[in-house]
């Protein structure tokens, strides 16, 4: 793993904090809100200057940090206001879980040199910023059931592994992760957090998050790549690599959390003896025979309500199902079938529509899909 990719990373999660710490807690809040939270930011910045508890370099590098993201925040306004109070949730759950964990074994890391100077400031002055913004949303949200303000938490959680407390971060998740109906994002979100409290080590719990995880978005890229650490926690490295491979030939184009896959397939490929990876090559190679809804679908179902949108996705899995069973159908048809019905909360349909998937491979499998079918079978209950 390369240091310029952790350098990346640090600044990733930096301002994914920022993010967090600018998000309206209860939306619509706008370019203002952000704005006013950074500037406030700035003010205790420099009380905590004053009264020492940060250092004169320490100060500088947050307020450099500070600065930098109400550039963005305003050329972001400019370019458009239609983003949504969701968005850093978004961003949080996806970039966090990965991130978190490359930045955290970095940084613990004895065997690299120490870092340099500047960044070691601009990494404290950042953790101090997110645990006074933690230390704020815990005693608001004391009193509060996690039920009614689940974004709130979400944002505690994160403020709380970003200042360092992957224990905390694990606990304010845990009663969000224990619902039925726990997001896929939530469930990497607390696999990860459990996974630094614990030193990086794989317990049962953890595998039955990633598990969750997986069968509530099999396509949620940290549920990928959580599902590798477990494999190569069992001792399964060459798994592991194809795990990520596999994502990443799902994937349709150039994602953010990309590099991170690669840098860890890297470090996988080392330890069996393999080259580094050439993401060219693999992304976007199985995408195309897994197709999903078209974009006239896409449209359509942004003008619809929840429910109308949810009878529609039923449609087109139902009308998908109706063909291939009277027709037959392609490995990665079958496996396109079995990951919506597992999107529709329908164990049983997907479970049969893997096997049926297994059962076309034929006599010349394509790798990809036969393992992405027996891994969708493995993690189903």
């Amino acid at each position: 793993m390369s240091v310029g990719f952790l350098l990346g990373a640090a600044v990733l999660l930096a301002l994914c904090v920022l993010t967090i710490l600018a998000a309206p807690r209860r939306g619509g809040a706008g370019r203002a809100s952000a704005m006013a939270i950074f500037r406030d930011q700035m003010d205790e910045l420099e009380r905590d200057r004053a009264a020492g508890l940060v250092t004169e370099g320490e100060a500088e590098a947050a307020r450099a940090e500070i600065g930098r993201r109400m550039i963005r925040e305003d050329r972001r306004a400019a370019a458009s206001t239609r983003a949504g109070s969701r968005a850093p949730l978004v961003t949080s759950a996806v970039l966090v879980p990965i991130l978190g964990v490359a930045l955290y074994a970095w940084l613990g890391s004895p065997d690299l040199e120490g870092q340099p100077a500047a960044l070691r400031a601009s990494e404290r002055g950042a953790v101090a910023v997110a645990s006074r913004g933690a230390a704020a949303l815990a005693a608001e949200l004391e009193e509060v059931d996690p039920a009614e303000r689940p974004g709130d938490f979400l944002r505690l959680a994160d403020l709380q592994s970003a200042a360092g407390r992957p224990d905390l971060a694990a606990g304010t998740l845990a009663p969000l992760a224990a619902r039925q109906d726990a997001p896929s994002g939530v469930l990497t979100l607390w696999a990860e957090a459990t996974l630094q409290a614990n030193g990086g080590v794989v317990t049962d719990d953890v595998r039955r998050a990633v598990a969750r995880a997986l069968r509530a978005d099999p396509l949620n890229p940290a549920a990928a790549f959580y599902l590798s650490v477990v494999a190569e926690a069992d001792g399964e490295s060459a798994r592991a690599r194809e795990i990520l491979l596999r994502r990443l030939a799902l994937a349709p184009g150039e994602e953010p959390w990309m590099p991170t896959f690669a840098a860890r397939i890297d470090a996988l490929g080392a330890g069996l003896g393999l080259g580094p990876v050439d993401l060219g090559a693999v992304v976007g190679t199985q995408a195309a025979r897994v197709p999903g809804p078209s974009r006239e679908d896409v449209r359509a179902a942004d003008a619809m309500s929840e429910e109308d949108r949810r009878l529609m996705v039923e449609g087109m899995v139902e009308g998908l199902a109706a063909r291939l069973a009277a027709e037959g159908g392609t490995p990665a048809e079958w496996l396109r079938l079995a990951r919506s019905q597992v999107v529709l909360d329908d164990v049983a349909a997907a479970r049969a529509a893997a096997e049926q998937g297994l059962a076309a491979l034929g006599g010349e499998p394509d790798p990809e899909v036969a393992a992405a079918l027996a891994d969708l079978l493995a993690a189903l209950p």
